[in-house]
């Protein structure tokens, strides 16, 4: 199901992401294996990634209305900024297209919550606890993936440090780091 695109503000020190194919949770291979066919075991890190989700946020973020919306962080570590512009966020069979600019080495969430908290940061679909698939594709079909399993709430898949590829590089994090660098 196509949604319309979904307009990010530019904030100072917020950023977005861009490639490989990262499997966690409950499946039967935790891999990276990035979407466009590359070497996953390059160092280069990618340009901006999809570093962090919460798929069952009870308590780790609390909006200022009280609400508990399920979350994705995107970070940007390039010096420059990250154009989102015709990128696509695809949960299962769900997609919202993405559009915007995102500052240079920062973060963003994006508020996976069905809609509920309005704004130019929410998703229009959920994320779910059960498990999914995550794609963040980019207008030439390359991108990323995170597949994950069953998820405990409020407790994050994230990249054990921001931007990683490669064996190991993906773990559980209890109350996540929303908008915070997920390095050791």
């Amino acid at each position: 199901m196509r949604r319309e695109p979904l307009a990010l503000l530019t904030l100072v020190g917020l950023a977005a992401c861009g490639s490989p194919n990262l499997t966690f949770g409950d499946t039967a291979d935790d891999e990276i294996v990035p979407l466009d066919g590359s070497d996953p075991d390059a160092t280069d890190p990618p340009s901006f990634c999809l570093n962090e989700l919460m798929a069952s946020n009870d308590e780790a973020l609390l909006l200022d209305d009280g609400s508990s919306p399920d979350w994705l962080e995107l970070y940007n570590p390039a010096e420059e900024p990250a154009l989102l512009d015709d990128w696509v966020l695809r949960v299962n069979d769900e997609e919202v297209g993405l559009s915007g600019e995102i500052a240079a080495e920062g973060f963003v969430l994006l508020y996976a919550d069905d809609g509920d908290s309005g704004g130019p940061t929410s998703l229009g679909l959920t994320l779910p606890a059960e498990g999914a698939r995550v794609v963040l594709e980019n207008p030439a079909g390359g991108g990323q993936a995170i597949t994950y399993g069953d998820v405990q709430t409020d407790f994050s898949v994230a990249r054990d440090e921001d931007c990683c590829t490669g064996e190991d590089c993906l773990t559980f994090a209890y109350g996540g780091t929303p908008g915070t660098t997920n390095d050791p």
